[in-house]
């Protein structure tokens, strides 16, 4: 098999793990909104919703928008990724460094091996190209992981804080700015934010909903629904965060566990998927003559030996899927 085409073929992989990765974490964003909003809507079946003026309304859009203008940017998808991952980097800026950086691998490439390789060099710079920004979209896919991790080791223990606080006969509000000034990042940070957004005047649900945008964790997800549910019926928020807090911190802990069956599991997944393109190449190198007989093999005046590694390649993509999903569910 030519050596382009492997390239090629590494391409197409490298584009469609891409492709595959903003698919997997748009569908698992989806799945918890809808959960919450099913979970949301039983528990406060039958109460009524506070009135809401259109002047107030359009002052708490104000005040989002600036709180916004000052942590985002105007891309909606890599921007929250970003700030969940606590990149005080924008957008844009990320944008232009990465394809800097991808930018000078490839043109140092093309300089040092252009010579040796010839034309065959600017496709792997292209691949390069492609390969700096994917890599660098997937650290922030860790940093986020790494984030959140953090965030719920010290959100266990800033509930129990906030309780004891409310119960010594402070207000939520203060109870949040407490947190804030007194807990270290990633809490004390989105916990400030959330505190600025209350005291602009900005209704509880909208602040926690964005407060869940920003920190895609499942223990958040569970204070978020709990303080929605107390404040639309009027519960004791203390009481409430010392049990939530019990849970979370044991939560933690089982996640930990699942953590790491979820990381076994992956790296299962991880060789297999791996496994062909280790030993396809080291084929084709060693016998490159059964490969070409069997990419220009026709049956019937169809190219059946393209066909069928098409539909070889469909159904590893189709298994790798399946496999990655599987996984998955445990840490649903």
């Amino acid at each position: 098999m030519d050596l382009t085409i492997i390239i090629i073929i590494g391409v197409v992989a490298a584009v469609l793990g891409v492709v595959f990765k903003i698919y997997a974490d748009g569908a698992q964003k989806e799945y918890t909104d809808e959960r919450m909003r099913e979970t949301f809507a039983a528990q406060s079946r039958g109460l009524e919703d506070e009135l809401v003026t259109g002047e107030f309304a359009q002052y708490q859009e104000d005040v989002t928008d600036y709180i916004d203008s000052r942590i985002s940017d105007k891309f909606p998808l890599l921007g929250k990724k970003l700030i969940q991952a606590g990149h005080k980097m924008k957008a844009m800026e990320w944008c232009t460094a990465v394809g800097a950086a991808g930018g000078v691998a490839a043109i140092l490439i093309i300089i040092f091996l252009g010579k040796t390789f010839g034309a065959f060099v600017f496709v792997v710079a292209g691949f390069i190209l492609f390969l700096v920004p994917a890599v660098a979209y997937f650290m922030i896919g860790l940093d986020i992981g790494k984030r959140i991790n953090i965030f719920d080791e010290q959100f266990g223990v800033g509930l129990d804080v906030m309780s004891s606080s409310m119960k010594a006969g402070g207000t939520f509000l203060s109870s949040i700015r407490f947190i804030a000034e007194g807990s270290e990042p990633p809490l004390g940070t989105e916990m400030g934010i959330v505190s600025t957004e209350l005291g602009l005047g900005t209704d509880m649900a909208t602040a926690l909903d964005r407060f869940k945008e920003r920190v895609p964790s499942k223990n958040l997800l569970l204070f978020v629904i709990a303080i929605k549910v107390a404040n639309q019926t009027g519960s004791a928020l203390a009481p409430l965060l010392t049990s939530l807090s019990h849970v979370i911190v044991d939560r933690f802990r089982l996640q930990g566990m699942v953590n790491t069956a979820v990381s076994e599991n992956l790296m299962g997944v991880i060789i297999l998927a791996a496994f062909p393109w280790l030993v396809i190449p080291l084929l084709a190198f060693s016998w490159p003559d059964a490969y070409a007989d069997f990419f220009i093999w026709s049956l019937g005046g169809l190219p059946a030996g393209k066909i069928i590694a098409l539909l070889c390649f469909i159904w590893y993509s189709f298994g790798l899927s399946v496999m990655y999903k599987t996984v998955k569910s445990i840490d649903t």
